[in-house]
């Protein structure tokens, strides 16, 4: 599209105001449904500009890319870092985007992984920020076996952060700790929930045919673990 491409080259103009134009038409652009897979570079290159209005516009832009089930994988640790940007918009867009990435399939372990290191960031904004997104994501899970890849990645992150923060940073871990704990209830909670829906389900369902128990065992293993 020579559109899309003329304002990827925008992206790299000395003008700050002329990219923070770029990187806001882009999201028209994206708003509308194009197909957004050449922009992801200039667009993730633009998240560490150092203008505000060109990070606003790019934050928002992948927004609406996400929003429409594009593969953003590699913009994912310049949107983590900006959980701790002083700009609301920015912040929070951040954070609305990493969590549409985690339901997107094409991004979702690289989004939880991305998540799961904003828990430890010292600026607490952006700890708070990215747990409601996480705390978000996980309430999207709609299978304990999807629940069970999350509760994986929370785990293997803070397994790393006790080692890092193993001598004299104690008070920190400890803070770092009881978000982690929150979300390992969060996590409980819904897989409790999940399970009662499928008990439900599975006391629905008609008596075993004669013939075709095979089938009939699968689909009450494929309710059970969702």
């Amino acid at each position: 599209m020579a559109e899309v491409a003329e304002l990827i080259a925008r992206l790299g103009d000395p003008d700050p105001k002329v990219r923070a134009g770029a990187a806001e038409a882009l999201r028209d652009v994206a708003l509308h449904g194009a197909d957004m897979s050449a922009a992801i570079p200039a667009l993730a290159k633009a998240l560490s500009d150092e203008d505000a209005s060109v990070l606003d516009g790019a934050v928002w832009a992948f927004y609406d890319t996400v929003s429409h089930g594009t593969d953003i994988t590699i913009s994912l640790p310049a949107l983590v870092k900006l959980l701790s940007n002083r700009d609301d918009s920015i912040q929070v867009g951040a954070a609305w985007v990493l969590e549409l990435a985690v339901a997107n399939e094409k991004s979702r372990d690289a989004a939880f992984s991305a998540l799961a290191k904003g828990l430890s960031y010292e600026h607490a904004d952006a700890r708070n920020c990215a747990a409601k997104a996480f705390t978000n994501a996980i309430e999207r899970c709609a299978s304990i076996v999807a629940l069970g890849a999350v509760e994986a990645k929370l785990r293997e992150e803070y397994g790393a952060l006790r080692e890092k923060y193993r001598y004299g940073k104690e008070a920190e871990l400890a803070g770092i700790g009881l978000g982690f704990s929150g979300l390992m209830n969060k996590i409980a909670k819904t897989r409790d929930a999940l399970a009662a829906k499928h008990d439900i389900l599975l006391a629905d369902m008609p008596k075993p045919p004669k013939s075709g128990t095979k089938v009939y065992q699968r689909m009450r293993e494929i309710i059970r673990i969702g």
